[in-house]
């Protein structure tokens, strides 16, 4: 919320992207590493994790398309827009998570290979999805003028 609040700011709108996407994707690594370094039982813990092709795959994709690649094209275009509208197109992150986990666990189990299942659709799944395809294309819709 703060970020959206943040480049809706007028200071704000001629921030350079790629330098701003740098440091937010450093401090993000700093921050976590360190968190992750904590939690871990033992540097031993790191082996199995930092060995496994399929784990440094995914995770070099989830990186580089699902982050870096989504904050880019946030902190390019979202000062096109208004913090609110910025906030309901956020919205739509669960629908297109909940659509890929309907078709991708399976697939990426297949190449890490585990065994784990894709998701099912379920009701609160479309009504969730349709409240939130509701409340967008209404806060995008203008409706006509009124004749004078």
């Amino acid at each position: 919320m703060g970020q959206i609040l943040w480049l809706d700011h007028p200071a704000y709108r001629r921030n350079r992207v790629l330098p701003i996407t740098a440091v937010m994707m450093t401090v993000q690594s700093i921050v976590f590493g360190a968190l992750a370094a904590a939690a871990a039982p033992s540097w031993a813990a790191w082996r199995p994790v930092l060995t496994s092709a399929p784990w440094l795959g995914l995770t070099l994709v989830l990186a580089a398309a699902c982050t870096l690649l989504t904050y880019l094209i946030m902190n390019r275009w979202q000062r096109e827009v208004s913090a609110t509208e910025a906030g309901l197109i956020y919205c739509f992150e669960p629908i297109f998570g909940s659509l890929l986990a309907l078709c991708a666990p399976a697939v990426l189990a297949r190449y890490a290979g585990i065994s784990y299942s894709d998701e099912r659709v379920t009701a609160s799944l479309l009504v969730g999805g349709g409240l939130i395809t509701v409340a967008n294309v209404l806060i995008q819709w203008k409706p006509p003028p009124r004749p004078a």
